[in-house]
């Protein structure tokens, strides 16, 4: 599902990034402690632990075992210092905890389990540039899991089932565009009673391990110093072929990159290292090469480079679009606005201007370090910030696909769409419980429905206790029994007649540009069973979505979750099943 990927993704950034300490010099608090007047002192951020729990545990044959000789680079994460940092940044783990939780379980998914993180990649990274066919290859990406107790294999096998219906939902919802192999979730796999890994089922299967030895990606990990908060390593054995025929067209291409192009047979590995422990040298990325003129060349082009780039401003980020982070959803054509950008670009700005990224020389290897910014924090911050949104609104899409999956399905099943006022169509009882219950049997809540009161109203007692149990794809937040998802009755609209369920011929404009369901304000939610919808003319744009987010959610006449710009007009002319208005691409929000 698109909400795993993003999964994915906002962890990877979430390891790197809440490795930051909130300062670079611990932060002392005084407090009494009860029945005592002496003050203790507590170091809130760079918080000391003992030493037994900062020493690391060398990576040995059981520890890297899942490595092999197609694996080309790993990176690992401490999650104990993950999670102090999001702590001590302020930073709410409840996202990051259910994500996990959803992928392998509750009880699995507690962050406080987790011993290492871990993420791969094989040499297939070269690959994933779509193919002829425009469909690209299966992702390389692994992410491994190391635990602290063992893992409840039957919750995390009903995890794993449940994940599989839903992206059978998903998939059956779109038939004109067939998943490519690395569309849905990525397989959940145990490697052992403590080891999850999370990918593709092609790259999962090379975790088998033709070879268990040391390869030379282990012996580079074995080398690495362990008392960072993140490390990895790049290593260009497996890779140097690939990498050659890159630097091959590089050699022929208009200008001299002179000694450069003997840098894949020169270059052995880098190494990445994030130190909190060393505010100075911050960050570490360092190339290994047994070539003294090629090393001697590329630290005067870097030297000269950084010289000339101090005291100046940067107007841009270096490979991030102008519009933001690419988490999906940063651009100004996409539904989450973005806090970030601004405050990574002054980030830029003060790395250059005051000289925090510096090279030095060391034998056989050319070593970049970068001083902690004064700013990052709030950078950090942000980032994951913007994270976040951008899950919870994929989250929200998630589960508008799901219900328009099951409106299609009541349309083809009934000739209609389901009307305000639901009605059991078995009996024909009058309607007096909303439209989401009569689309429960086609969400896979069959037996919730049968235990509504049809001849009874919805505030009934009976029915009001059989409400309280509402699906999540009508909720509007955990805790409540309300949703902010609606059918639209006002002038022009296409649930005019509240008893009766609309013919999609109804629609005379193109069914792309109409809405049959619309997310509206928080305020405008109620309770999911009430026969209510939006009625009166669209007047007021607090009335639709959410007012920091550039469009507004919605299920148009072909079935399919899009979002319309977040416009008076623009929404309108979705309401409206017969106004003729003319809609242009640019009118609407890509969504993920």
């Amino acid at each position: 599902m698109p909400s795993t990927k993003l999964f994915l993704s906002a962890l990877l950034t979430t390891s790197i990034a809440l490795s930051i300490p909130a300062c670079s010099q611990p932060t002392v608090v005084d407090a009494v402690p009860r029945q005592t007047s002496k003050q203790p002192t507590f170091h809130v951020n760079d918080a000391p632990r003992k030493e037994e729990q900062r020493k690391t545990a060398e990576w040995n044959g059981t520890e890297l075992s899942f490595l092999n000789s197609d694996h080309f680079a790993c990176f690992h994460a401490d999650p104990g210092q993950l999670l102090e940092n999001m702590r001590a940044l302020d930073i709410n783990q409840e996202g990051l905890q259910k994500q996990l939780a959803s992928l392998i379980g509750p009880g699995n998914g507690k962050l406080e389990n987790l011993k290492n993180i871990w993420c791969v990649l094989d040499r297939e990274f070269f690959s994933v540039i779509p193919d002829m066919t425009g469909q690209p290859t299966t992702s390389p990406i692994i992410l491994i899991f190391d635990f602290t107790a063992p893992v409840n294999e039957s919750e995390l096998d009903a995890q794993k089932q449940k994940s599989s219906t839903l992206l059978s939902s998903e998939q059956d919802k779109s038939p004109e565009a067939p998943p490519g192999p690395d569309s849905g979730p990525p397989e959940i796999r145990m490697l052992s009673d403590r080891r999850i890994a999370l990918g593709a089922s092609a790259a999962l299967d090379k975790l088998a391990g033709n070879e268990r030895g040391a390869t030379p990606l282990i012996r580079d990990l074995q080398a690495l110093p362990t008392d960072a908060e993140l490390t990895g390593v790049i290593s260009i054995s497996p890779i140097r072929t690939t990498l050659q025929g890159v630097f091959d067209l590089l050699r022929n291409a208009p200008g001299n990159i002179g000694q450069l192009a003997d840098l894949p047979s020169d270059l052995q590995k880098l190494t990445f290292k994030l130190n909190l422990k060393k505010p100075k040298e911050f960050v570490e990325l360092a190339f290994f090469m047994d070539n003294p003129g090629l090393q001697s060349e590329m630290f005067e082009m870097a030297n000269t480079a950084l010289t000339n780039s101090a005291g100046t401003s940067s107007t841009a980020i270096p490979g991030l679009p102008a519009g933001g982070l690419p988490f999906g959803g940063m651009e100004d054509s996409q539904l989450v606005e973005t806090e970030s950008t601004r405050l990574l670009m002054e980030l830029v700005e003060q790395i250059q201007q005051e000289r925090l990224l510096q090279v030095r020389q060391a034998p056989q290897q050319l070593i970049f370090t970068m001083a902690q910014p004064p700013q990052l924090t709030a950078a950090v911050q942000a980032v994951i910030r913007d994270s976040q949104r951008q899950i919870a609104a994929q989250q929200r899409v998630d589960r508008l696909r799901k219900i328009a999956a099951a409106l299609k399905q009541y349309e083809e099943q009934y000739g209609s769409l389901p009307p305000v006022d639901a009605r059991n169509e078995t009996d024909g009882l009058p309607a007096q419980l909303s439209w989401r219950v009569g689309i429960l049997p086609m969400l896979g809540y069959e037996e919730l429905y049968n235990r509504f009161q049809f001849d009874q109203p919805w505030d009934h007692p009976e029915n009001l206790q059989v409400a309280e149990e509402i699906p999540e794809e009508f909720q509007l937040e955990p805790g409540t029994n309300l949703s902010n998802l609606h059918l639209f009755c006002g002038p022009g609209g296409l649930h005019n007649d509240r008893t009766r369920g609309p013919e999609l011929d109804q629609i005379k404009d193109r069914k792309i540009w109409n809405a049959i369901v619309i997310e509206g304000a928080d305020k405008t939610a109620l309770p999911w069973t009430q026969p209510e919808a939006l009625d009166g003319p669209a007047d007021s744009l607090n009335r639709f979505g959410k007012a920091e987010e550039n469009g507004v959610l919605m299920i148009d006449g072909r079935f399919e979750v899009r979002g319309v710009r977040r416009d008076l007009e623009k929404i309108r002319s979705v309401l409206s099943v017969g106004g003729g208005e003319t809609m242009k691409r640019t009118d609407f929000i890509k969504l993920n």
